[in-house]
């Protein structure tokens, strides 16, 4: 079964299709967080590098009482700094502090890195200074956000790592496919989706991201909606479905970003009365991915 978590970008940041717009508001952050509680979302992720995005996390949780987990990430570095144990252990204790005071709490259960290129996956002082942050408690498990195939094998063989965030979706189905999904399985390893909506691209009526290569995602989007009329089916249900139902033994958390309160009502919704997105529907999309995978679409920080 898939856990819904909700990604916390837009509550710091201008993200996704609103990246041109300022920042929400704490407010309306705040609005969203106790839709979330409502709808007894356990998981948030969050980073450093989301703006205001883990200070509203630990303003609105600090008392509530509620039973969460906050998956954060430690930001990039330069190998200057991570081939030095010594160095990229400083780096991360004053990242793992500065965020434990914004989140205000005492320890992460979930500490994730945001770097995943092969050289810092298999530095081992990279691996040394894991081991040494699980050791001495300044967290319970350590997670690697990845975007390929050799990524996430790389970050499974460090001793420490036990969580992955990946891209899955209805189009980008790499990492939920037999092989390396029973690679996961075998090698004790959970799983945390991003991208179910790629942003807005697998949502009939949503507006497409403000960036320069808005021209080749206008021709996807009408790629996108054409299988949608074709098969009678809108892309943010089939979206949901194929996560909640044809991963939903692949995949332990799904998170999904939003900007209202009724949009988070409405996708809990959508989680709820989730259904198995057929084969033949599923193939029409695979033949998607191999123009996206030419046009190098798959990662949105490519669209910039």
């Amino acid at each position: 079964m898939v856990s819904l978590g909700l990604g916390t970008a837009q509550l710091g940041i201008s993200y996704g299709n609103k990246s041109h717009m300022p920042p929400m508001t704490k407010e309306s952050a705040f609005l969203i967080l106790e839709s979330a509680m409502k709808h007894k979302i356990k998981y948030f992720d969050t980073a450093i590098d989301y703006g205001a995005s883990e200070n509203v996390l630990g303003d609105f949780f600090e008392f509530s009482g509620f039973d969460h987990i906050f998956l954060t990430k430690i930001p990039r570095c330069d190998s200057l700094i991570w081939s030095s144990e010594n160095l990229f252990y400083q780096f991360v204790l004053e990242n793992i502090q500065k965020s434990k005071l914004r989140l205000k709490i005492n320890k992460h259960k979930v500490l994730q890195f945001h770097q995943c290129d092969l050289p810092f996956l298999t530095s081992k002082t990279v691996q040394a200074c894991f081991k040494k942050i699980v050791e001495l408690g300044y967290c319970e498990k350590i997670g690697i956000s990845v975007y390929d195939e050799q990524q996430a094998i790389a970050a499974v063989a460090m001793p420490n790592v036990s969580l992955l965030q990946i891209p899955c979706n209805l189009i980008d189905t790499r990492f939920v496919a037999s092989g390396i999904q029973k690679f996961f399985k075998d090698s004790g390893i959970s799983l945390i989706s991003r991208s179910l909506l790629m942003q807005g691209l697998l949502v009939n009526e949503a507006s497409l991201p403000h960036c320069s290569r808005v021209s080749e995602l206008r021709h996807l989007k009408k790629i996108l909606l054409d299988l949608s009329k074709k098969h009678g089916e809108k892309l943010e249900n089939l979206a949901f479905d194929f996560i909640f139902e044809n991963c939903a033994n692949h995949i332990d958390v799904a998170l999904i970003g939003v900007d209202t309160p009724s949009a988070l009502d409405e996708n809990v919704l959508k989680c709820k009365n989730a259904k198995l997105v057929e084969d033949n529907i599923l193939e029409s999309f695979n033949e998607v991915f191999e123009y996206v995978k030419e046009k190098n679409l798959l990662n949105p920080a490519a669209w910039l």
